[in-house]
């Protein structure tokens, strides 16, 4: 996948960055739909390797979210 679903827009999702070694850099909290914004804000940081997308209510699991690989 290489996009966002379109059907997390309408979900309270946290987002939570982590490092290589798995260190938790940030977390934010998304309401609004634009998860797009926090992601590209979070890999911004050359520390952050992957992102983790959950539920922001129930804590549920829902993917890793990794870096693209330029080729």
């Amino acid at each position: 996948m290489t996009g966002y679903p379109n059907e997390f827009r309408e979900l309270p999702l946290l987002l939570r960055a982590y490092t290589q070694d798995d260190g938790q850099v940030d977390s934010k909290l998304i309401q609004d739909g634009d998860a797009e914004a926090i992601i590209d804000k979070f890999f911004a940081d050359p520390e952050v390797a992957y992102i983790h997308l959950s539920d922001g209510e129930s804590g549920c699991y829902y993917a890793r979210i990794e870096r693209a690989e330029h080729t």
